[in-house]
């Protein structure tokens, strides 16, 4: 019996697979909420991030010149 899990299976089976129109407006969009995420930044003191769906990773890159000492 395999016991691992296949996420990706998962999430398709549960909303398959959902092509973003304009991705240039979901990106600029996405960004709007920078503010609002960063706000909890400083109160869980991460070390470590991973960030599934980073999109094009500009959160990612915004955290990196805020806080460098995260990974």
């Amino acid at each position: 019996m395999n016991h691992l899990f296949n996420w990706e299976k998962y999430f398709e089976s549960k909303v398959g697979d959902i092509n973003i129109a304009d991705f240039t407006k979901y990106l600029t969009d996405m960004e709007k909420s920078f503010t609002d995420k960063l706000f909890f930044l400083d109160m869980i003191k991460p070390t470590i991030l991973v960030d599934f769906g980073c999109a094009n990773a500009s959160m990612l890159s915004k955290i990196q010149r805020l806080r460098p000492n995260i990974q």
